[in-house]
């Protein structure tokens, strides 16, 4: 009996309960891939119709250089939106790890407040909620930042072709909104992530906080308001910047040229000195633009 509980502990650890099935990790993992590969084919597409353009990670009509056919007024919107006539399958912004797959109503509520979107309005509206939630984050910060011209925020997305080394430039990473009191996602996923290093001209990013113990910054900055001490990263200290390891301590990441593979936290910030904020080493770093 003893022996029987502990073979049912391992699978347990191997694998998720979706739709009231018991599903292995890995198959996870790979739709979640799958998932990734449709949202980069669609970025693809989107480019070789905008100039070589990426998308805009969001905005309200900001617009940098000529980037997007889709600018509603007065109404911010996400990478996804712009993307949206390239994939048309609302199944693909989600990570069927995540506890939120099989729960529509949170999908479907407005991610900053939790708050059902109403029956009433357009079915564009009930898809932008979708749009906001997605597990597909966006490395925005290198990718499509936004900039100070004039005096006012800007989003300037970058092309293809400035990006130095697309294989080891990071597109996309598994994400969540938030987390509860012990860490565990909730609330669906975000459309956008922050990087483990910023820019340091022209964005509208500040510095990392300096912390002790290594990314002990790019951990707790976002969800613990850039406050090491804060409690939330007392209680929480994996907060990594709105990236979620859906998969055993992994995270489904996709890179510019196209791939997609499973990485660890470590694996993610390789070439980058917390305690100087620096890139170290250029060739190494997966997130910046530059060679």
């Amino acid at each position: 009996m003893r022996r029987l509980l502990s073979v049912l502990a391992v699978l347990l650890a191997c694998a998720w309960v979706v739709g009231g099935v018991l599903v292995p990790s890995d198959d996870l993992q790979r739709d979640c891939m799958a998932h990734h590969n449709t949202m980069i084919k669609a970025i693809i597409m989107y480019a070789n119709d905008n100039d070589d353009l990426l998308p805009p990670a969001g905005g309200n009509g900001l617009t940098g250089r000529s980037w997007a056919k889709l600018t509603p007024p007065n109404a911010d919107f996400p990478w996804t939106m712009a993307l949206w006539p390239y994939f048309k399958d609302l199944t693909h912004l989600r990570c069927p790890a995540d506890p939120a797959y099989r729960k529509p109503e949170i999908y479907a509520s407005d991610p900053r407040s939790g708050q059902a979107v109403p029956t009433s309005v357009t079915s564009e509206a009930k898809r932008m909620a979708t749009f906001f939630h997605t597990n597909v984050g966006y490395n925005h910060v290198w990718l499509s930042p936004e900039q100070h011209v004039r005096g006012l925020p800007w989003v300037m997305p970058a092309t293809q072709s400035e990006v130095a080394s697309p294989a080891n430039t990071v597109l996309f990473v598994d994400s969540a909104w938030s987390r509860d009191s012990k860490g565990a996602p909730i609330g669906g996923g975000r459309y956008i992530i922050d990087a483990p290093i910023r820019p340091n001209r022209g964005v509208l990013w500040g510095k990392l906080p300096a912390t002790a113990g290594g990314a002990g910054g790019w951990l707790c900055y976002t969800m613990g308001n850039g406050e090491p001490s804060s409690p939330y990263c007392k209680t929480n200290p994996q907060a990594y910047g709105y990236c979620y390891p859906f998969h055993t301590e992994q995270f489904t990441v996709s890179f510019l040229d196209g791939h997609t593979k499973g990485m660890t936290a470590d694996q993610l910030v390789v070439g980058i000195d917390f305690k100087k904020n620096k890139i170290v080493d250029f060739d190494q770093c997966l997130w910046d633009t530059q060679e």
